[in-house]
C-alpha cells in the first residue's frame, strides 16, 4: 500500500495499517473485499489532541478524507474523540478493550502501554517503512524493549529557548548567564525533563534510553552543577515556571524569556509581536567550564490498538477473581517513625506499582503476635473484645465466620500456606476448622532458600514454591489462597555485616546493625512481591485468571520504638504510627479504584479487621451485611485503637464519650462482632452470609 508520506505522515500510515485488520474484526458491517470491487464497511474510532482537530485547520478531518478518497474499497465511519497524547496511556492503561483503534500518544509513554497490553506491533510492511523514512532518534522512540515497533512517529517533541529580541541579542541569548544578568527568565526546573538539560553527561538509562537496569548516572562534577542551580535560584531574574505560568509572564510582560517546546509556539509569538524570537538553548559555565545546556528527545506517535482480548478462551469462565492474602512477617515502614536515610530505597516496589492501593493497617501488637493480626485479617473481628489471648489457641473456630467461610459460599476452592512448622499458633488444625480445603507448610516449599545464616525461608522462594501450589488448584473454581511469610521474622543479628544488602545512614546508635539486617530482609521483601507480580500478570495472559493480591506487615519489629524519634508527634499518635503497617491491594488487570487513598488521612489507614471486605469490595464480590457495616464504619471510624480511644476519618483520636454519633458507630461493630464470636446458637447467621 504507497501512502503519500508527504501529506500526514503519522495518522494516514496508522490507519492504512489498522484498516485491513478492522475489516475482518468486529467492526465490520458486512461485504467481503474482493477482486469484484466490492465495498467493506467498517468503523474506526481515532483519538488525536485538540490542535488536530481544530476547527480553523481540521487537520484530522482532511487526512481522514483523503485516505478514504484514496481506499474506495472501504466505507468508513469515523468516530473521533479528543485525547491529548499525554492522556491517551492512561485512558488506555485503565481499559485497553476500550482504546480506540488508532491513537496519538507520548513516545515516553510506550513502555507503559506494553505493560498494559493496549498497543499493536507493527507489521513487516510498516516497519520497514518507518525505519526508511525516519532518523535513528525517531524510530528509537517507537522501538519496545523487545526491539519491535509499536507507532509510527508523527512529529519531534524537544524544548527549546524564546525570548524577547528587544531584550537581549542573538548573540547574548547564546550564553545562559548573560541572559539572567539582563533578562527575566521563567524556567521549568521542578520539571525533571528541564532540570536534566543542566546536568552535562547525565545518563538516563542506557544509550537508548530504554534499558532500566542502566538506571541515571550523573556527571562526575554533578554536585557542583546542582550548587550552580542553587545560584541561579537565588538570582531575583530567575522564576521557577510550573508549567503555566511562565506562559502567562511571557504574556503579561513580567518574564522575557521562556524554555518551552513547540506547543507554545503560537502562544508565545501573539504575546511578543515584531519582538518575538526562538533558538537553540544556550551554554552557561560551571567552574570555568563552559557547558551546553541540553533538552530531551521524543516524538508524538500514532499506534493502533493491539487486538484485544479480555480473557482467552482457555480461562475459568466464573465471574470472580482469584483473591490472594499475605501477611507479610515484620514488613514495616520506618519512614513513619524516624528520618530514614539509606543507601537503598526499600520499598521501591510496594510504594510505586501500578494498578494499585496503598496504605496502612493497624496491627494490634507491636514486635510480635502474629496469630492476632492473622485472626483479625481472615475474620474481620478486632481483639478489643478479646484482649490478651491468642485467638488460634483459645477460640472455638469450629463453623466460624470469616472470609474463608464467605468465599467458600461463593464457590471458591481455598488453600492456607506457611513456609514454616504447623505446630506454631496450632495453624494445623486451626486452618482447617476455619474451613480451608487444603493447607501446606515448610515440607511443601521444597526451594528451601534463606538469606545468610538465617533460618528462614525467603519471600522469594515462598512465592515460586506457593505458584506451583496455585497452578495445582481446581481449575473449574476460583481460587483463595493465604499466606503467611517468614523471611522477616527476627532476630536481626544473625548474618554478619558484609551480607546487609542495605545501610542505614541514620544514627540508630546501637541498633545500626539490627537495622541494617532487618531493612534488608524488607528490601528482599519488597523485591519479591515484585516478582510475583510479574507471575501473576504472565498467568493472566497465558491462561485468563484474573487474580486480585493483598498483601499486609503482621507487625513492626520489637525494636521499633527504640529507634523511633519520638519529637515526631505526640506519644499517643506514635503508638499508632508504631503499629501501622503497610498494606497494598494490587490486581493483574485494571484495578477500578488503583491509586485511591484517603483525602484526609495521609497515611491511608485502617484497621486490619477491615482489610477483608476492602479486599472483597475491590474484587467485585458480594458483601455480607457485616462487612457492609465495617465498609461503612471506616468512612467515620477506620482505625478502633485501644481499649479506650479511636480514630476518625481525619486521623484525630478520641476518647470514648467525646462524640455520641461516633460512639454509636464503634458500639455497633462490637455488638455485631459479639454477635459474631458469641454463642453459635444465638448467632444471626444472616449478617455473615452472601447473597449470590
Amino acid at each position: 500500500m504507497k501512502i503519500d508520506w508527504k501529506k500526514a505522515i503519522g495518522l494516514t500510515a496508522a490507519v492504512s495499517m489498522l484498516v485491513p485488520l478492522a475489516a475482518c474484526g468486529g467492526s465490520s458491517d458486512g461485504g467481503d473485499k474482493n477482486a469484484s470491487g466490492s465495498t467493506e464497511a467498517v468503523t474506526l474510532s481515532v483519538w488525536a489532541p485538540q490542535e488536530d482537530q481544530a476547527k480553523d485547520t481540521n487537520w484530522l478531518g482532511k487526512v481522514e478524507e483523503n485516505f478514504a478518497k484514496a481506499h474506495p474499497e472501504y466505507n468508513i465511519t469515523w468516530k473521533n474523540d479528543v485525547v491529548s497524547e499525554g492522556d491517551a496511556s492512561k485512558q488506555v492503561s485503565t481499559d485497553p478493550s476500550a482504546a480506540a483503534d488508532v491513537y496519538m500518544f507520548a513516545s515516553d509513554q510506550l513502555g507503559v502501554l506494553m505493560d498494559a497490553k493496549a498497543i499493536g506491533q507493527l507489521g513487516t510492511d510498516a516497519e520497514k517503512q518507518v525505519k526508511e523514512q525516519n532518523g535513528d532518534l525517531e524510530v528509537d522512540s517507537v522501538t519496545g524493549t523487545d526491539g519491535k515497533l509499536y507507532g509510527v512517529p508523527y512529529t519531534d517533541n524537544t524544548w527549546f529557548m524564546y525570548y524577547n529580541k528587544s531584550k537581549i541579542t542573538e548573540d547574548e541569548a547564546k550564553d545562559f548567564d548573560t541572559i539572567l544578568s539582563k533578562a527575566k527568565v521563567a524556567f521549568s526546573l521542578q520539571n525533571s525533563w528541564y532540570i536534566n538539560g543542566f546536568y552535562d553527561g547525565l545518563s538516563l538509562f542506557g544509550e537508548k534510553g530504554n534499558d532500566a537496569d542502566a538506571g541515571m548516572v550523573f556527571p562526575k562534577d554533578g554536585a557542583d552543577i546542582t550548587s550552580y542551580l542553587v545560584d541561579v535560584v537565588a538570582n531575583p531574574n530567575f522564576s521557577n515556571d510550573d508549567g503555566a505560568s511562565g506562559l502567562a509572564a511571557i504574556k503579561d510582560g513580567s518574564a522575557d524569556v521562556l524554555f518551552s517546546g513547540t506547543w507554545s509556539a503560537k502562544d508565545v509569538k501573539e504575546a511578543l509581536g515584531d519582538n518575538y524570537a526562538a533558538t537553540s538553548l544556550p551554554t552557561f559555565t560551571v567552574n570555568g567550564q563552559k557547558k551546553q545546556m541540553k533538552s530531551f528527545a521524543a516524538t508524538k506517535a500514532a499506534a493502533m490498538a493491539q487486538d484485544y482480548q479480555a480473557s482467552p478462551e482457555t480461562a475459568n469462565e466464573q465471574d470472580y477473581p482469584d483473591v490472594f492474602l499475605i501477611l507479610s512477617e515484620s514488613f514495616y515502614d520506618f519512614d513513619l517513625v524516624t528520618d530514614l536515610q539509606a543507601d537503598q530505597e526499600i520499598m521501591q516496589v510496594t510504594k510505586n506499582l501500578p494498578n494499585s492501593i496503598y496504605g496502612h493497617t493497624i496491627s494490634p501488637h507491636v514486635g510480635g503476635g502474629t496469630n492476632s493480626s492473622e485472626y483479625e485479617m481472615l475474620s474481620s473481628n478486632s481483639l478489643m473484645l478479646m484482649p490478651s489471648i491468642t485467638p488460634f489457641n483459645w477460640l472455638n473456630l469450629h463453623k466460624a465466620n470469616s472470609l474463608v467461610s464467605n468465599l467458600k459460599d461463593l464457590g471458591y476452592a481455598t488453600l492456607a500456606a506457611h513456609p514454616y512448622t504447623n505446630s506454631n499458633y496450632r495453624r494445623d488444625s486451626a486452618w482447617l476448622t476455619l474451613g480451608f480445603d487444603e493447607t501446606h507448610f515448610q515440607d511443601d516449599f521444597p526451594t528451601k532458600e534463606t538469606y545468610g545464616s538465617r533460618p528462614y525461608q525467603t519471600d522469594s522462594a515462598t512465592y515460586r514454591d506457593l505458584e506451583g501450589l496455585y497452578e495445582a488448584m481446581p481449575e473449574d473454581q476460583p481460587r483463595f489462597v493465604f499466606l503467611v511469610s517468614i523471611q522477616s521474622h527476627g532476630d536481626y543479628d544473625m548474618n554478619p555485616p558484609e551480607e546487609d544488602i542495605v545501610h542505614a545512614a541514620t544514627d540508630y546508635g546501637e541498633y545500626d546493625s539490627i537495622m541494617d539486617e532487618y531493612l534488608s530482609n524488607i528490601y528482599m521483601t519488597d523485591r519479591a512481591f515484585g516478582e510475583l507480580t510479574e507471575y501473576l500478570t504472565e498467568q493472566y495472559e497465558k491462561t485468563g485468571r484474573k487474580v486480585i493480591v493483598a498483601m499486609a506487615g503482621d507487625h513492626a519489629p520489637s525494636f521499633v520504638d527504640h529507634v523511633a524519634d519520638h519529637t515526631f508527634t505526640d506519644e499517643n499518635n506514635l503508638q499508632i504510627l508504631e503499629r501501622s503497617t503497610p498494606y497494598l491491594i494490587w490486581a493483574n488487570y485494571p484495578l477500578e479504584n488503583a491509586g485511591q487513598t484517603s483525602a484526609t488521612d495521609e497515611y491511608n489507614r485502617m484497621d486490619m479487621c477491615m482489610l477483608a471486605p476492602t479486599l472483597v469490595e475491590n474484587a467485585g464480590l458480594p458483601l455480607t451485611p457485616y462487612y457492609q457495616y465495617l465498609l461503612a464504619l471506616k468512612q467515620v471510624a477506620p482505625v478502633v485503637t485501644a481499649a479506650n480511644d479511636y480514630m476518625d476519618a481525619d486521623g484525630v483520636t478520641h476518647t470514648y464519650g467525646e462524640n455520641a454519633e461516633l460512639d454509636a458507630w464503634v458500639h455497633g461493630y462490637f455488638y455485631l462482632e459479639y454477635n459474631n464470636i458469641g454463642a453459635k446458637a444465638t448467632s444471626q447467621q444472616n449478617l455473615f452470609q452472601v447473597e449470590k
